[in-house]
């Protein structure tokens, strides 16, 4: 494993190419296919039940990462943060970071990250089942 202090900043960079994405992206999505579920019977053939049942689970997951992250990852990104801000600026071996405390709490936050992948992957499998079906 790399040293805890690239792999913080590694995280970091990661952390904030996502933050300042993601939550524009999931509400443009669930609004898109909000607007699209609220379309359903007005056009004639436009959404059948199954399609309007798929585009409601897509308007659903994808946004639906935006209070999960919030609810559920922000705690473990606070705690990433203050490590990173503890670190910045300093040479290596002059903050003494616990290796036991940076590991568990990035395994933690590689977990969740991926279930919120898996909440987007599931809303776009669902959006595209909806158009194709």
């Amino acid at each position: 494993m790399a040293p805890v202090p690239l792999l913080v900043k590694q995280w970091k960079n990661q952390y904030e190419i996502g933050a300042s994405t993601a939550p524009f992206v999931a509400l443009i999505s669930g609004v898109s296919f909000s607007y699209l579920m609220t379309q359903h019977g007005k056009h004639i053939g436009m959404l059948s039940e199954k399609s309007f049942y798929l585009t409601a689970a897509a308007g659903v997951l994808i946004p639906a990462i935006v209070p999960f992250t919030i609810l559920v990852i922000k705690p473990v990104n606070d705690k990433l943060a203050a490590i990173v801000e503890a670190l910045d600026g300093k040479q290596p071996g002059e903050v003494a970071v616990e290796e036991q405390k940076v590991e568990p709490l990035l395994k933690q936050w590689n977990r969740l990250n991926a279930t919120r992948s898996v909440m987007v992957g599931l809303g776009a499998v669902a959006g595209l089942l909806a158009i194709v079906w």
